[in-house]
């Protein structure tokens, strides 16, 4: 057997990387933007306005299994970390900007690029994770038997998919 046949080239291998941040970076946006987008879609909120049904964020199968209740609690504490999510918000519009830059520049530097999509990511990470501990507190907060309903009401929503359009 040839040492060429046996493993990849830098290139190939460098491709299969990239697509794989690609499509990570991708998964990331999608439900940062699902949860940014709610929450800020209008701007700041006084604590005593509620949104719409239609605006109250949406974290997957998660939100939909909790009540109505719930996910006004929900809402309501990342309403407090607002700030935060405009400015993460912000900087991963720049990030995007600075990606298209990188990725139209002569030469093309694959570095640069997978640096700028590194930084993203990662802010994309956070806001998905502070969803998350938000949610966690939540879970924490609840007797046995609201949990019980929890896991319930979620395993409805994961049997039957994701809403159709």
């Amino acid at each position: 057997m040839s040492a060429s046949g046996d493993t990849p080239t830098k290139s190939k291998r460098f491709s299969v990387i990239r697509i794989v941040l690609v499509v990570s970076l991708a998964v990331n946006v999608a439900v940062a933007g699902l949860v940014i987008g709610a929450v800020l879609k209008h701007g700041p909120r006084d604590h005593d306005r509620r949104p719409p049904k239609s605006e109250i964020l949406s974290y997957g199968p998660y939100t939909s299994a909790l009540t109505e209740e719930d996910r006004e609690v929900l809402l309501e504490r990342l309403v407090d970390a607002q700030g935060e999510i405009r400015d993460n918000r912000r900087a991963v519009k720049a990030d995007f900007k600075r990606l298209l830059n990188a990725v139209r520049a002569e030469p093309y530097d694959p570095a640069a690029t997978a640096a700028i999509m590194a930084e993203q990511q990662a802010r994309v990470q956070k806001q998905i994770d502070l969803v998350s501990r938000v949610l966690l507190e939540q879970l924490t907060e609840m007797s046995a038997e609201e949990r019980e309903e929890f896991a319930d009401r979620l395993e409805r929503v994961l049997r039957r998919g994701p809403p159709r359009k």
